[in-house]
């Protein structure tokens, strides 16, 4: 995720999800006297339920360039220590969270949504089916069936990143034109994927809508197709990156 994709992520967990709950805790006045936001979680548990944590309350670890801290009531906004690890307690490392702190002028943000790995994984390997499908037929000159295969597996791994972020558009898609507009969805309103995979997806639906899977004298550029082979193996490997790592972004 580049900068203003950090940018962009942070506006999101402030407008879905701790803006509302402020404004909430100020109209029941269960707010402190004079409360500064400068810590922050969002936990995400199996059933769909969220929990929300202001300051004091989240529960987490962390580990800096000099020690660990497990006490979340001590003041650490100003600290002159390297983040190294941000992450939920053991208790809760079933569930996906996002925590962040605020040190200095700085949001340190820290996202895990491993919660949604199984499900997530199951379109994640249809997809590097489709994927090797599709490299054997390019690689054997048969280029409709590279297309029609690595159109299938940009769907499913479309399917796969959608579940692993918190409050996307996810619904179950039983046609292409259902997906289609997740697709355009989650890009537009969340960001979850960037213009480059967007306009990827385009392109191959385009040439899945206009026959390439069954018109015998459909005309494909083999350029094209190659270059895209590229950008949807990418895809894929950002997303199996997310599988394993916990992140940490500061903006």
């Amino acid at each position: 995720m580049d900068q203003t994709g950090v940018k962009n992520f942070l506006s999101n967990i402030f407008t879905l999800w701790l803006t509302p709950e402020i404004e909430l805790r100020r109209k029941n006045n269960s707010l402190k006297s004079g409360f500064s936001l400068n810590k922050a979680q969002i936990i995400f548990t199996v059933d769909g339920k969220k929990i929300i944590r202001l300051n004091e309350e989240i529960k987490a670890l962390i580990k800096t360039n000099l020690r660990k801290v497990d006490d979340m009531s001590i003041d650490i906004s100003n600290i002159n220590e390297s983040i190294e690890r941000l992450d939920r307690i053991e208790e809760e490392e079933d569930f996906g969270h996002v925590t962040i702190l605020k040190i200095r002028e700085l949001w340190v943000i820290a996202f895990d949504f491993r919660y949604g790995i199984s499900s997530s994984g199951q379109f994640f390997g249809l997809g590097l089916e489709f994927l090797k499908a599709s490299k054997f037929s390019n690689e054997n000159r048969l280029y409709q069936a590279a297309a029609s295969n690595l159109f299938f597996a940009m769907e499913n791994f479309m399917k796969a990143r959608f579940l692993l972020y918190p409050d996307a558009i996810k619904r179950k898609s039983k046609t292409h034109r259902e997906l289609s507009g997740q697709v355009s969805i989650n890009y537009k309103h969340f960001k979850i994927i960037n213009s480059e995979y967007k306009k990827e997806y385009d392109f191959l639906k385009d040439l899945y809508d206009k026959g390439v899977r069954y018109n015998p004298n459909f005309k494909v550029n083999k350029t094209k197709i190659k270059n895209s082979l590229i950008k949807v193996e990418n895809f894929s490997n950002e997303i199996f990156r997310l599988y394993n790592q916990k992140l940490i972004y500061k903006t």
